[in-house]
């Protein structure tokens, strides 16, 4: 090694222990007190007393607000934000909670069925604007229906998508997609695109489709903001524009990667969080989600998953807990309120 490092001109450089994303290393203290189970440890004292770590108690219905509160502040301060919650499910019902508050955010992480939502909700508004026929935009629905149903043969949904017919497929399936296409093409010959977006993003309903609501509601969100920001250009530089970030947030999805420039407030999974540091991570965490099989003290899988999520945090953690606090992060709550 060493004769290697004299041909190379190399020089050996120690670099000190800790974090580097918070040279201070409260935060990893307070984080590696956390892994240990030490909650009366002067490391969480001390980011507790130097605001580096806030817990918040609220009731049930609380935890959202709480949640963008949090979010708000941070971002007056020019932080980039990190919102993690555990679950598909409760990330999705968290994206739009944030998105009815008004609070721009990029999802992360949601996989492919979230991205073949995208893909087919696009479908569906370049239909109403004329620019595809509802038969092509029912085969980006078909290709949705096949992600969010696993299975060895293609669902039955799927296939009646491609080519409904009479006698086979379901009439009142038949009826709401002639629904949906008159109303597509309606809104669409009036010029509506607040419309064409309202009918685009309930547009699962018509599919009488149970699995995949999450995800399809998930892109909705998406498109429903990529609208709003659009407003006054034409027909085709809408759709370009919104194809084009579509686009990238599906490749995205599918590739767990950002491909665009990071938004300044992302939501994913708590298990999504490795390698995603922000300024401010907030954590919700609420009564009746289940976090895993472990049940006592020690907790060391849901330990180092928390080790890692706080981690995450270049300058101050927010966590939120939403009535009774899990039995695994229980302690640092009432150790920190």
């Amino acid at each position: 090694m060493r004769q290697a490092e004299i041909g190379l001109g190399a020089r050996k450089i120690s670099l000190t222990e800790g974090s580097h994303r918070d040279p201070s290393q409260v935060i990893p203290a307070a984080a590696e007190a956390v892994l240990r189970r030490r909650f009366d440890s002067s490391e969480l004292r001390t980011a507790v007393e130097a605001s580096r770590l806030e817990v918040v108690r609220t009731g049930m219905e609380g935890g959202i607000d709480a949640v963008v509160q949090a979010v708000k502040d941070a971002r007056n301060e020019k932080h980039s934000v990190g919102v993690f919650t555990q679950g598909n499910k409760q990330t999705a019902n968290l994206s739009q909670a944030l998105a009815d508050r008004n609070v721009r955010h990029q999802p992360v992480g949601f996989g492919e069925a979230y991205a073949e939502a995208l893909s087919a909700q696009v479908s569906l508004l370049a239909c109403a604007l004329g620019q595809i026929s509802f038969a092509d935009a029912r085969k980006r629905l078909a290709v949705f229906v096949c992600s969010s149903i696993r299975s060895n043969d293609t669902p039955q949904l799927a296939r009646y998508l491609l080519r409904p017919i009479p006698g086979l497929t379901s009439e009142l399936l038949i009826r709401k997609l002639d629904e949906l296409s008159d109303q597509l093409t309606s809104a669409g010959s009036a010029g509506d695109i607040e419309k064409i977006v309202s009918l685009v993003t309930t547009a699962h309903q018509h599919l009488l489709l149970r699995r995949g609501a999450n995800h399809w509601a998930q892109a909705a969100t998406q498109l429903a903001l990529l609208s709003s920001g659009l407003a006054g250009q034409s027909h085709t530089e809408s759709l370009t524009g919104i194809k084009d970030r579509i686009e990238r947030l599906r490749a995205g999805s599918l590739t767990n990667s950002l491909v665009e420039p990071r938004a300044k407030v992302q939501v994913m999974n708590l298990h999504q969080t490795k390698g995603r540091e922000s300024d401010t991570i907030v954590v919700l965490v609420q009564e009746g989600v289940y976090y895993g099989n472990e049940k006592t003290e020690p907790f060391p899988e849901c330990s180092r998953l928390l080790y890692v999520v706080l981690t995450r945090a270049r300058k101050r953690i927010v966590l939120v807990a939403a009535g009774t606090p899990p039995a695994f992060i229980a302690p640092l709550v009432d150790a920190c309120c």
